[in-house]
């Protein structure tokens, strides 16, 4: 999940996360292959499954 978040707006976010990466440096690394696509590492993004209809419904998250 990329929260684009620090300080106390994480710390309040962040209850029942398994972990949180700060992939700050390595974006910063990144920044210089952007002109060249064979260099550049992507990082694997998961799609986070929403435990049922209402769920989702109730944080406005369509479903898949």
């Amino acid at each position: 999940m990329q929260l684009g978040l620090r300080g106390a707006a994480l710390r309040r976010l962040s209850d029942g996360l398994e972990r949180v990466e700060d992939i700050t440096d390595f974006v910063h690394q990144q920044r210089a292959n952007v002109r060249d696509f064979n260099k550049l590492h992507f990082l694997l993004e998961r799609v986070y499954p929403v435990p049922g209809v209402a769920t989702a419904a109730r944080i406005n998250l369509d479903t898949l």
